[in-house]
């Protein structure tokens, strides 16, 4: 599979794992644990100074160095994570179960994303997988200002916001721990009807007492892999276990779908890279290949895609070309100074070069919804 080679990793390259982190997650994810390979990797491993991606793979290890019957001089520590792991993941659910409850009462939908969803499948050790926080996706529609004070007098514990993000809001509890509620799974697909797909292809899941959903598994590993390479300045490396115990999960995993929704929400070439990764790596990645040679040809550019894809938008030709023109001027402007024309980084360049009381601030807002406010026209298969 040559082709899997010449990808350009791009941007993307900086959250790839590297050699070490590599070896560390074939070590994780090898049908049968090799004992001397584990106690030379922990020789080697400096865990004092490890980055978080290398602990929240810990866990995992000291459940496989467990059921592998492997004892080793960092056990003791790695038993007291794996402990810690799991008693918090299983508040973090308990008051996420009360979360998902006040939101049904508001009426209001929710699936669950990341961990939260992972965790709760039968053949996932709930302390092998550290949860962050705790996830949803609402409705686009859902007023995350006004959701605050709606919740107040449905739970028991007391919730604050502490980061008002462009896509989701996160709340932390009296005791530290976080929630992610979710309009949108990414700024790059931030319009109306980007969520569809999502609650179309939903699969039940359990938490606790309660009946809810959470995305299924292309979607899973399309959310996992974008996050994973995306978000992230060092590698965090669970996007890679997330996405082998997902494949695993899911037998009959649909690589059409997972491609074709990158397509359309202007992420293949970041799924392609995941996706290569995985496959030059040596990871069990079955059915991949015919579909990743077919979708590996396919090539366009961010800008066109969007402005292609939202024509059907209820915006003139006129504000189509100033829309067109203006997108020109920030991608001309992105490659002098080395940076890629990513929408993160338009929204930095409107932010940074044009005050939202000037008047070329008003005119790239009139721009942006010009492009954005329209419906998509392919659906999800």
């Amino acid at each position: 599979m040559n082709r899997l080679r010449k990808l350009r990793a791009g941007p993307y390259r900086r959250a790839l794992p590297d050699d070490a982190e590599t070896a560390l997650l074939r070590l994780v994810h090898a049908e049968r644990l090799d004992a001397e390979a584990c106690r030379q990797w922990l020789d080697r491993a400096d865990l004092d100074n490890a980055h978080d991606g290398i602990w929240r793979l810990m866990p995992l290890l000291h459940k496989r160095m467990i059921d592998a019957g492997i004892d080793h001089g960092e056990s003791g520590r790695l038993t007291g994570l794996y402990r810690h792991t799991r008693f918090r993941n299983r508040i973090l659910l308990h008051r996420g179960e009360k979360l998902v409850r006040a939101l049904e009462q508001l009426g209001i939908p929710a699936l669950l994303l990341k961990g939260a969803s992972l965790v709760l499948h039968p053949g996932v050790d709930i302390g092998t997988r550290p949860m962050a926080d705790f996830d949803l996706l609402l409705p686009e529609d859902t007023d995350l200002d006004a959701l605050l004070l709606r919740l107040a007098p449905l739970l028991d514990f007391t919730l604050e916001t502490r980061i008002r993000g462009t896509v989701s809001y996160t709340y932390a509890d009296n005791s530290g721990l976080e929630y992610d509620l979710h309009s949108h799974l990414r700024p790059k697909t931030q319009f109306a009807g980007s969520t569809r797909p999502y609650w179309q292809h939903s699969r039940p899941l359990q938490l606790g007492e309660t009946d809810t959903k959470g995305l299924c598994a292309e979607h899973f590993v399309f959310h996992s892999m974008l996050h994973g390479l995306e978000h992230n300045a060092v590698s965090p490396l669970r996007w890679v276990s997330d996405v082998l115990f997902a494949l695993e999960i899911d037998p009959l995993f649909d690589w059409d779908r997972l491609f074709s929704h990158a397509q359309r929400n202007c992420a293949l070439e970041v799924i392609l890279v995941a996706t290569s990764y995985l496959v030059d790596k040596g990871f069990r990645v079955p059915g991949v290949q015919p579909h990743f040679e077919h979708w590996s040809r396919v090539r366009e550019s961010w800008w066109i895609a969007r402005y292609h894809r939202y024509r059907s938008a209820p915006f003139d030709n006129g504000r189509a070309s100033i829309a067109m023109r203006f997108m020109a001027y920030f991608v001309l402007l992105s490659r002098l100074r080395g940076k890629p024309a990513s929408p993160v980084n338009f929204v930095r360049f409107v932010q940074d070069h044009y005050g939202s009381a000037s008047g070329m601030g008003s005119l790239v807002r009139l721009v942006w919804r010009g492009l954005f406010a329209g419906q998509p026209q392919s659906r999800e298969p």
